[in-house]
């Protein structure tokens, strides 16, 4: 992927995509894809 660039949230571990009520954060893990894949397009 030549744009790709590598971001780091803070805070946050590999059970961020998790459920909220389980102590996910979803919702900053799919803002961060979002602006990935608008740059993609």
């Amino acid at each position: 992927m030549p744009r790709a660039r590598r971001v780091e949230l803070p805070g946050l571990d590999r059970g961020a995509t998790g459920d909220r009520d389980l102590g996910g954060r979803p919702g900053v893990v799919a803002r961060e894809l979002r602006r990935f894949l608008d740059t993609a397009s």
